[in-house]
């Protein structure tokens, strides 16, 4: 058993001294002399953060990085992810490549979707790879602008208007998509009027709208759509509102 052991380790050893003379060249080390390797001596993956927030707009550093005197050949990192997008891919995508620098560095951009998911990063290089992880996690909004569709609006269950909800976060980021909204409609004093029908959740371009109509009201005047977001876990919420007329 020991000597299986030993035999596996020298096995390991030996393939790990030819990996990193694949990246730094054929003189770099010798199938009879490996020497302990570290693997991530040959090719290291890091992330500058776990977690961001799944507003299609929050990124993540990705760096991987290989041997500052590894052969020229061999200075291409390809990176690829199973959610997400990387900045600057050409179109945008889910892989792209970068050179290593002279510190032996290659860094890439991944910009958030706008669902919750665990991306799943892998770098390779000479048939090496390394992978890590990143979570988008759901997002809320910080503000919300609502579109009334309308400026007036004849009373009368036939006539409706299209409301538009924008759930907006910074950097030009939206709120997580399926973000549940709730509608509402009141005069200045309070007392509701008409009905919504038809209403969805967020999209990815962090939409979502409803179908409002004033209904038979007597009521003329002013109306304040509101359009609000609860946080499930906190309650706290945010909201934004417009103002259409009822009218004859």
């Amino acid at each position: 058993m020991t000597s299986r052991r030993a035999g596996a380790a020298a096995t390991l050893a030996r393939t790990m001294a030819l990996a990193v003379s694949l990246i730094l060249g054929a003189g770099a080390c010798s199938e009879d002399s490996p020497g302990p390797v570290a693997p991530d001596r040959v090719l290291a993956l890091t992330a500058s953060a776990d977690a961001v927030p799944a507003d299609g707009a929050s990124q993540v550093t990705i760096t991987a990085r290989i041997p500052a005197d590894a052969a020229p050949a061999n200075r291409t990192i390809a990176f690829t992810t199973t959610a997400g997008s990387f900045v600057g891919a050409d179109p945008p995508g889910t892989s792209i490549a970068a050179q290593a620098d002279l510190e032996g560095e290659a860094a890439v951009t991944l910009q958030s979707g706008t669902q919750p998911a665990t991306a799943r990063v892998e770098a390779s290089v000479a048939g090496f790879v390394r992978t890590l992880t990143v979570r988008f996690t759901a997002a809320l909004p910080e503000s919300i602008e609502v579109d009334p569709g309308t400026f007036a609006l004849a009373a009368g269950p036939g006539n409706t208007t299209t409301v538009t909800a924008t759930l907006e976060r910074s950097g030009g980021g939206v709120a997580t998509q399926g973000t549940e909204v709730r509608f509402t409609a009141a005069t200045p004093g309070g007392a509701t009027v008409g009905e919504f029908r038809a209403v969805t959740r967020s999209d990815a371009e962090g939409q979502a709208t409803a179908l409002y109509t004033a209904g038979d009201t007597v009521y003329r005047g002013p109306v304040t759509i509101t359009a609000r977001v609860t946080d499930p876990a906190s309650g706290a919420t945010v909201s934004g509102s417009a103002t259409l007329q009822v009218v004859d």
